[in-house]
């Protein structure tokens, strides 16, 4: 197994390379092809978490994401983060609004080998929805 330097680098790395530049060829070489990650839009794919973040990426195109506490233990890094932004671009339909939002959440991801191969995934949705002035209905 890695150390626990290592297994925060290429978390750190993957965050860097996808977040912050959408450098998928990076993704693509420290994120496993049978990658899956489970949370609040279901399980999901490499070819999904990179859907993902350009979705996030073009919503939000000046988002910031700070890292307010991290938790390395064995093959797992736990992660609470904020993710910040101006709602500039369609995101699950929901037309620009210009709104700034604060999206909080948490991760926990898994890396073997040098790669992550699976990650568990809550952010706080509703509290976006809400934030964009999105009309939620029971059911």
């Amino acid at each position: 197994m890695p150390g626990v330097d290592s297994i925060e680098v290429v978390n750190r790395q993957i965050a860097e390379a996808a977040w912050s530049h959408g450098d998928w060829e990076t993704v693509d070489r420290l994120v496993s092809e049978d990658y899956v990650t489970h949370g609040c839009f279901g399980e999901e794919g490499r070819e999904e978490f990179k859907q993902r973040i350009a979705e996030f990426r073009t919503a939000f195109p000046d988002q910031q994401r700070t890292r307010d506490s991290l938790v390395v233990r064995d093959d797992k890094v736990v992660t609470c983060l904020t993710l910040t932004g101006s709602h500039l671009g369609v995101f699950r339909g929901i037309a620009p609004t210009g709104r700034r939002i604060k999206l909080t959440g948490i991760v926990i991801d898994r890396i073997v080998g040098g790669r992550r191969v699976e990650s568990w995934v809550q952010y706080d949705m509703l509290g976006l929805l809400t934030q964009l002035g999105a009309r939620l209905e029971p059911g």
